[in-house]
């Protein structure tokens, strides 16, 4: 089986632009990648209510919304990331610890529940997972570079309580046998390949020993 790494950070960290450098250095050494997404899309109902959710007209209860989150996120586990992982590296860009830390942050439910729901779903863990942390107000000006809408949670308030949720999480013992290796993205792009190279690709050439 081939290791899972998982990218983790609020909008506007970086994830996306580190995820194409990882994929372009691994593929460079002979290392096959797949990337996915944060859901699956797999269910119409969960899915319908991920996009309610994303857009800021969920009429659902707490309950039902979290209960889209855990059964999307099983069914990404089961039927994309482990069938993936049977041929190639599976890089994600977020996985259930953004459901944790975002639903802690918007609709107040603690991190430990939500992720205590998925290891008792067994929901598949990463080998690695890397935090790109950036400060809210570089994150908020990269969201409005990107020339899109900006979503509910993508305002600064709302992105300096995902950033000390975030915090929360990695600062306590809830991670279990999961490595964090923290990549900060205030830098720019020299930086952030400098870190690829010798943090991230020596972690990854392990994990592959």
């Amino acid at each position: 089986m081939m290791p899972f790494i998982v990218l983790e950070g609020c909008d506007g960290s970086g994830k996306t632009t580190f995820r194409e450098m990882l994929r372009r250095e691994l593929g460079s050494i002979g290392i096959k990648t797949v990337t996915v997404g944060q859901h699956s899309w797999l269910h119409p109902w969960y899915s319908r209510t991920l996009i309610a959710a994303r857009e800021n007209r969920c009429k659902s209860s707490l309950q039902t919304l979290s209960d889209a989150y855990l059964h999307d996120k099983h069914l990404h586990g089961q039927r994309n990331v482990i069938p993936a992982r049977s041929k190639a590296l599976v890089i994600a860009d977020r996985w259930f610890y953004s459901d944790a830390v975002y639903h802690a942050a918007l609709y107040g439910v603690p991190i430990e529940q939500t992720l205590e729901r998925h290891r008792q779903a067994g929901t598949e863990l990463p080998n690695l997972l890397v935090y790109m942390t950036v400060d809210a107000e570089l994150a908020y000006k990269r969201i409005l570079d990107r020339g899109a809408h900006t979503r509910h949670y993508e305002r600064p308030a709302d992105l300096s309580r995902i950033l000390i949720e975030y915090e929360n999480l990695f600062k306590s013992n809830l991670m279990g046998n999961v490595r964090v290796i923290n990549i900060q993205n205030s830098f720019g792009l020299d930086e952030l390949r400098l870190r690829l190279s010798v943090t991230i690709i020596p972690a990854i050439c392990q994990l592959l020993t």
